[in-house]
């Protein structure tokens, strides 16, 4: 796998899974790929966090490393967040549409603890074609993950298109059980933290 931080980031070994519907783009076109033009936030920094395309182009996949909030000794409520800004490069005249996003963390919700996790991705100016907030009671340790399919939504037809990932986690508790309760969005025991399904076209 070929992954260029900072900049630019260029189609990398990930698989991804095509519509029957979608015009599949050649694999070995140079023209595909991702500018990232911004990673910040209490949750994420550019250096832990990495967004590649599938070889096929056909899917996104962004990956997390301490991606978590946790409530402390005394603390009452614990929040992260992270904002992504990129642009996805495509040929001259062709657009896309995010037709389903995966995703994956782990929660450790103790007594007397709740957790949130807050999502919406989707193109400037425009209804999120993904928003959704989960919430978290007390529960045993365990993985979590979504799957879910996105409103079709397609992406202006200029060169470069534009897609935002925000995120956010939070954490709220009282008593002395519930000091001890996590939540996070993170792949650091996985290859993949969120994936957006893509599905491409040629501009009408």
């Amino acid at each position: 796998m070929r992954i260029l931080l900072a900049t630019t980031i260029t189609a990398a070994l990930l698989a991804g899974l095509a519509g029957p519907a979608a015009a599949a783009p050649r694999r070995d076109d140079p023209t595909y790929g991702i500018d990232v033009q911004k990673v910040g936030g209490t949750g994420c920094r550019q250096k832990d966090t990495v967004i590649v395309l599938s070889n096929d182009n056909m899917a996104m996949t962004v990956m997390y490393s301490g991606y978590a909030t946790q409530l402390g000794k005394k603390a009452k409520a614990a929040h992260k967040e992270c904002r992504i800004k990129l642009k996805l490069r495509a040929p001259k005249g062709s657009r896309y549409s995010v037709t389903g996003v995966y995703q994956r963390g782990f929660a450790d919700i103790a007594t007397g603890a709740a957790g949130t996790f807050t999502a919406a991705y989707g193109h400037p100016n425009s209804k999120p074609v993904y928003a959704n907030t989960r919430r978290f009671t007390p529960q045993p340790a365990a993985v979590w993950q979504d799957n879910t399919p996105a409103d079709l939504d397609w992406s202006p037809c200029e060169e470069k298109k534009v897609f935002l990932i925000d995120t956010d986690l939070d954490l709220k508790g009282k008593g002395a059980e519930a000091k001890d309760s996590s939540l996070t969005l993170d792949s650091s025991d996985a290859d993949v933290a969120t994936r957006f399904s893509l599905r491409w076209e040629k501009c009408r």
